[in-house]
């Protein structure tokens, strides 16, 4: 909670106001829920704009381990009238909506694309560690030691394809200003335009892991040779070098990483992988309807 504080702090001095896309239930609408509540559960709701008409989203939580940790127990769509949504195809596509809503703009949640944003400072420290783990390549490339322009390019592009996706985010930020000033209402019109960035970021993303796969197979015997030069150099005469030589090796645990998480998708290019993020997002779509409240 005191770091979700800070963050709030902080973005309010970098002039981004933290967003919260959930609302409370209006009065109006109270009624309406009363045979749907559950014992301790509490009740939040998100805004969507279908056809010209607005809909709620209705999460039924209950408290989990953890402090601020819910899980969600059902869902329910309503009219701005609190009539209940029984429309099938209308249940299906106010579920994409709002799966789409929270995925790309919740704040609340380390998941979402918007919180993967990366501050100019967070952005300064990771070229600082970069531009290490280089001196530490140039050491090596000067000691006739293999594959080391290998490990550069990777490093070298992985700072830029980083900075890439901080900018397709910052665009996101500026849909949701919009967002705040239509008093949170995500529609047709805000997806479509949100989602062309969401999926180019998410190839910005996939990239980034083919490249880092790329050097599989160098990443280990890479660690072992760091490793011996880090026991032979002292620490009085070589206090830059060996401090190097940590931020590679840091550098290249990260990519293993990578490698581990998402090894599975080696093989893939562009167009399949977007296919399986898009099958699996439908996916979750439809399991989330399961938890309809009737």
């Amino acid at each position: 909670m005191i770091l979700k504080n800070l963050r709030k702090k902080y973005d309010l001095l970098i002039g981004v106001n933290y967003l919260c896309i959930y609302k409370e239930i209006p009065e109006n609408l109270e009624r309406s829920l009363k045979t749907y509540v559950r014992k301790g559960e509490k009740v939040k709701c998100l805004d969507i704009r279908l056809k010209d008409k607005i809909y709620k989203e209705i999460e039924f939580r209950k408290k989990a381990f953890g402090r601020g940790k819910y899980i969600i127990k059902g869902i329910l769509y309503l009219s701005c009238e609190g009539k209940v949504v029984h429309n099938e195809e209308m249940i299906l596509e106010l579920s994409k909506l709002a799966f789409y809503y929270k995925s790309i703009f919740n704040r609340e949640s380390k998941f979402s694309i918007i919180s993967t944003y990366n501050d100019e400072g967070t952005i300064k420290r990771y070229e600082y560690d970069f531009n290490k783990a280089l001196l530490a390549i140039e050491f090596l490339k000067e000691k006739s030691e293999k594959n080391t322009e290998k490990i550069k390019n990777v490093i070298e592009q992985t700072i830029r394809f980083r900075k890439e996706k901080n900018k397709k985010i910052e665009e996101l930020i500026n849909i949701e200003k919009q967002l705040k000033i239509n008093n949170l209402v995500f529609d047709e019109y805000v997806f479509n335009e949100a989602y062309l960035i969401y999926e180019e970021i998410l190839i910005t993303n996939f990239k980034s892991i083919k490249l880092i796969i790329s050097v599989k197979e160098i990443c280990d015997d890479f660690i072992k040779l760091i490793r011996k030069y880090r026991r032979v150099l002292t620490l009085r005469f070589n206090k830059e070098i060996r401090e190097s030589l940590l931020k590679l090796e840091y550098q290249i645990t990260y990519f293993k990483k990578i490698i581990s998480a998402y090894e599975s998708i080696a093989n893939y290019d562009i167009n399949k992988y977007i296919n399986l993020v898009r099958t699996n997002n439908n996916k979750i779509i439809k399991e989330n309807i399961k938890g309809l409240r009737r």
